[in-house]
């Protein structure tokens, strides 16, 4: 049944709305799958992304499961390598398609019970921990970014570990069995169970004046950096020497790049050198290397000249030239066809060329044309000097000269063959040829000159006026010298027939048969970087041991700083320092300090200059020789020497004073704190007093070496030819000698007795009225001398002799002591001390002189005693011991342990100790070293070199553990040694090693 409805249908407008609602729909649907399609696109990315991240977690774990020390990096990429995963190095990064995988290490601490401290609060770095996270960004859609990040906590999970707890089992194992022994020690303590310390001393000199930094074996030589430098020899007696036994030698860049002869060359550098030869060769040195360049002839070519890097020319048979642009040599034309044997270019458009019969061309900077002819000549030799100044040379004897307008006929020399010319300056120049012949231009005219050889001669160069070198037939090469020329070396049967330096020091010859020598007249040496320990030190002297032949040289420059690498906050090096007996650094107050040694080769082709050793003084008061000490307490010290040192000690530190002379100052002795004196070289006397030292006046000008004042007003000086002075309270007067030898020292026991002594044996009385010669020795010479009582005394001198006086004679002591003894001193008749040479000093027990340990080798030249217990010794180069009961123990040990069997090739992997270490001054530590060696057929093979933390000789000084260099990786043994450094007050004690490996 039908059913009516009174709606009329539908409206326009409800037509437009109905289509509205529809679009927005569509639009609406459309973007909503638009969407899920770039919803799906970034979350496949995302499982891309997150699934690189978790395998770079995976890659650093297997890694780590390989060997623990390989996680030494901040932040690194991985990549597989034949299956197995590596670090791809510091600061890297891996990229994968359009994702960038980074992986970054972070410390981990811990807290007192072992949970993890985020960020670290104060703990030290747990050092079988890392924090590591595998950051992996790539950009979606416009650029927009994205990150993954997996993080997780790894550690050094599957270690073996080599412990040793106890030493007290003593040393002598060299293969470890008995966990409670080692190898070897010295100055080491191991009698307490669980501790090795410093051997406690009765008590010892010790440095007390300075430190020092000494380089004198080839494991230090070694640490540092060797530029045309070598180190020969092992151990102490190692030095450093130029690389090259003789001056020229084969250059080893050169190898087998040709065998055709070469005939010039030409150097714009010592790094940028051309050399042309037979069949058109072209050879070109860039500091690395030799090669051949492509040529575009196949003539001899016999001449080059470059004007810059980028422009150059060579000359060659029939009328050859050729020209360097920058990039290839290429044929120009030329307007003969004759030989062409030398070519000099002024500027780049001006130069000559010259050859056979007597053609000059020359080079208008756009082409070459013939300037001259001067007929059958054949021209083997140009120099210009400007462009209105030159010279020609060759057969015939003739030499023409270039005045700016036409080539001339100068001089004719005779019936000679000249085949090299060079101009020093307008008034100086050589020409050298056949025959050994040599000429000079002396400014009007030139002159023969002596040779050492008669073989010809092919090649002249000079590098200025008093310095020039000269090549040829038979290997001959010969130096001036600035006097004469001298036979420099020789290579043997091979014709040299260019020379050429890049500088004083460097320079090449070429020729038959692809012949190239170098000469490397000079090299560096850079040291490893020495640590103080503190900003604050003063840097105060160097001195070295060389050898140099004649006219060589070795001087030494210093840098400073307070990083442990030299970066930019480091000094400049200074200037060149060239007293090896001592010369003082400039540099600046630093941690570290680096020197540089430059070596310069003499005039003795065969020799090389030698380093043996060098020792750097820091934080001393002086860096002179000091000759004298005097005591007035334990905190008032006074101590003089060289160039007018003076210098103090108040109680805490040495500290030089202000000098009123430059004379070496011999002698010491103060009347009281407050008053004082000094005697020296060329009648030096100065006086102490209110706080200051002046000069007084003299009546002598000899040298003067010692003084004793019997009181404020009385006192006596003795110097050469028998010298005598006398203090009358006001003034110094000369007294009457009964000796002219010179005298040495001088004791008064009172006003009206005392000795003097000096060379020629001879031993001098005072009896209150006058001097007189009390007894005769022989020839001994003696340095010093000290009276206990008047029935009691001592002689020492040059040889080791040692008199005594019993009251009526001095006698010769019978003693084993032969080297030289400069001072003697008695606090008592049964205890006394005597220095000397070599750092030597002996104690007198009552019935003998027993050799005590001395902290320094260097010529210790007086002593003085504040009490048996309490006293300084002085010496060479600003040597300042110290002797004091306080000091309790040695002030180094080293204990090298036994060799430890790992069981396979294994890594080693962390070091790590437990320590106690006193506040000291200086400052004390404990520094440890590892090697690593292969099996041997159950023994140790060949041991790597000792390393540290960086390194071969360096050192690990973190208690909390280090990681081992990844190269001792591999080996099947390990062995460490420690060094205790202590102050002689107190000693580092080491409780536990622990070495850890896989």
């Amino acid at each position: 049944m039908w059913k009516y409805t009174s709606d009329k249908g539908q409206s326009l407008l409800e037509v437009i709305v109905a289509m509205a609602i529809f679009s927005m729909i569509a639009v609406v649907m459309v973007s909503m799958a638009s969407g899920s399609f770039v919803s799906l696109i970034k979350s496949r990315e995302h499982t891309e992304a997150a699934a690189l991240a978790q395998e770079g977690m995976e890659a650093v774990r297997s890694i780590r499961d390989g060997a623990w020390n390989e996680l030494e990096f901040d932040q690194s990429g991985v990549s597989a390598n034949s299956g197995e995963w590596a670090f791809m190095g510091e600061g890297s990064a891996e990229t994968i398609g359009q994702y960038t995988r980074t992986i970054t290490f972070d410390d981990v601490c811990r807290d007192g019970v072992g949970n993890v401290e985020d960020p670290c609060a104060g703990s030290p770095p747990d050092v079988h921990s890392k924090k590591v996270t595998a950051r992996v960004d790539w950009t979606t859609g416009s650029d927009i970014p994205n990150t993954v990040k997996r993080t997780a906590y790894i550690t050094n999970w599957d270690s073996r570990d080599w412990t040793q707890t106890d030493w007290s089992g003593g040393a002598g194992q060299a293969i470890w069995s008995d966990p409670s022994r080692f190898d070897s020690s010295v100055n080491i303590d191991v009698s307490t169970f669980g501790e090795v310390q410093l051997t406690e001393v009765e008590s010892t000199w010790v440095k007390g004046g300075g430190e020092e930094a000494l380089d004198d074996t080839d494991a230090d030589f070694g640490a540092g950096v060797l530029n045309d430098t070598v180190i020969v020899g092992s151990g102490v007696p190692a030095s450093v020497v130029l690389d090259q036994e003789l001056a020229w030698s084969g250059h080893a860049d050169s190898g087998s790049v040709t065998t055709r002869s070469l005939h010039d060359l030409y150097a714009l550098s010592a790094t940028d050198i051309w050399a042309v030869g037979d069949a058109g060769t072209v050879l070109h040195y860039a500091g690395s290397g030799w090669v051949v360049v492509s040529s575009p002839t196949t003539a001899a070519l016999h001449s080059i000249f470059m004007i810059s890097p980028s422009n150059g020319w060579a000359v060659g048979d029939n009328g050859t030239i050729i020209r360097w642009n920058g990039v290839n040599w290429s044929s120009v034309v030329s307007p003969v066809s004759t030989h062409l044997y030398s070519i000099f270019m002024v500027s780049a458009n001006d130069g000559w060329a010259v050859g056979r019969t007597g053609k000059i061309l020359r080079w208008n900077g756009v082409s070459w044309s013939e300037s001259r002819d001067t007929g059958s000549h054949t021209w083997n030799a140009l120099s210009m000097i400007s462009s209105n100044n030159g010279w020609l040379a060759g057969t015939s004897g003739k030499i023409y000269r270039y005045n700016g307008v036409d080539w001339t006929e100068f001089q004719d020399t005779g019936n000679q063959t000249w085949n090299s010319l060079f101009m020093v300056s307008f008034t100086n120049g050589w020409v050298i040829g056949n025959g050994g012949n040599i000429r000079r231009f002396n400014g009007i005219r030139w002159v023969s000159v002596s040779s050492p050889v008669g073989t010809n001669l092919q090649s002249v160069f000079m590098v200025n006026a008093n310095d020039g070198w000269a090549v040829g037939n038979a290997g001959e090469i010969l130096r001036w010298d600035g006097i004469s020329w001298q036979r420099f070396h020789n290579v043997g049967s091979i014709q040299l027939n260019s020379v050429f330096m890049a500088s004083a020091f460097e320079g090449w010859t070429v020729g038959a048969g692809g012949t190239i020598f170098r000469y490397k007249g000079s090299g560096t040496f850079h040291s490893r970087i020495f640590d103080s320990g503190d900003a604050g030190t003063v840097w105060n002297a160097v001195y070295w041991t060389e050898s140099l032949p004649v006219g060589s040289d070795i001087t030494i420059a210093t840098r400073t700083g307070n990083t442990p690498i030299p970066d930019g906050t480091w000094s400049a090096f200074s200037g060149e320092l060239t007293d090896s007996v001592v010369s003082d650094i400039t540099s600046p107050n630093g941690r570290y300090i680096q020197y540089r040694a430059t070596f310069t080769r003499g005039t003795a082709g065969g020799e090389t200059p030698q380093l043996a050793d060098i020792t750097i003084v820091y934080n001393a008061p002086t860096s002179r020789n000091l000759n004298d000490i005097y005591l007035i307490s334990q905190n008032d010290v006074w101590a003089v020497g060289d160039n007018g040192t003076i210098i103090h000690y108040g109680g805490s530190v040495w500290l030089p004073v202000v000098s009123p002379t430059s004379q070496n100052l011999r002698g010491v002795f103060f009347v009281d704190p407050g008053e004082g004196w000094a005697v020296g070289d060329n009648g030096t006397i100065i006086h102490y007093e209110s706080g200051s030292w002046f000069s007084v006046p003299s009546p002598t000008a000899r040298d003067l070496h010692d003084i004793y004042m019997v009181n404020a007003s009385d006192g006596w000086i003795v110097g050469n030819v028998g010298e005598m002075l006398r203090w009358n309270g006001s003034q110094w007067l000369s007294v009457s000698s009964p000796t002219t030898s010179r005298l040495l020292s001088v004791y008064m026991l009172s006003a009206s007795e005392g000795w003097a002594a000096g060379e020629n044996g001879g031993i001098l009385f005072w009896n209150g009225v006058s001097w007189i010669v009390f007894q005769g020795t022989g020839s001994h010479i003696w340095e010093s001398l000290y009276t206990v009582s008047s029935s009691d005394g001592w002689l020492v001198g040059s040889g080791g002799w040692i008199y005594r006086f019993n009251g009526s004679a001095w006698t010769a002591f019978d003693n084993k002591i032969v080297s030289p003894l400069n001072a003697v001193f008695m606090t008592a008749a049964d205890r006394g001390w005597i220095v000397g040479a070599g750092g030597n000093i002996f104690r007198w027990n009552g019935a003998l002189w027993e050799s005590e340990l001395s902290s320094t080798d260097r010529i210790l030249n007086a002593v003085s005693m504040f009490s048996a217990v309490e006293g300084w010794a002085v010496g060479d180069r600003g040597t300042i011991l110290h002797y004091t009961r306080n000091s309790t123990y040695a002030p180094f040990g080293v204990l090298v342990s036994s060799a430890f069997p790992l069981g396979d090739p294994s890594p080693l992997q962390v070091i790590e100790w437990d320590e106690s270490v006193p506040l000291c001054s200086p400052s004390c530590g404990m520094l440890f070293q590892i090697r690593a060696a292969p099996d041997n057929a159950g023994t140790p093979g060949l041991w790597t070199a000792w390393y540290g933390v960086t390194g071969p000789a360096t050192v690990f000084i973190e208690t909390n553990g280090s990681l081992i260099p990844k190269e001792l990786n591999g080996n099947e043994w390990a062995q460490y040694r420690t060094i205790l450094i202590g102050d002689g007050l107190n000693t580092p004690i080491l409780y536990e090693v622990r070495v850890h490996y896989k």
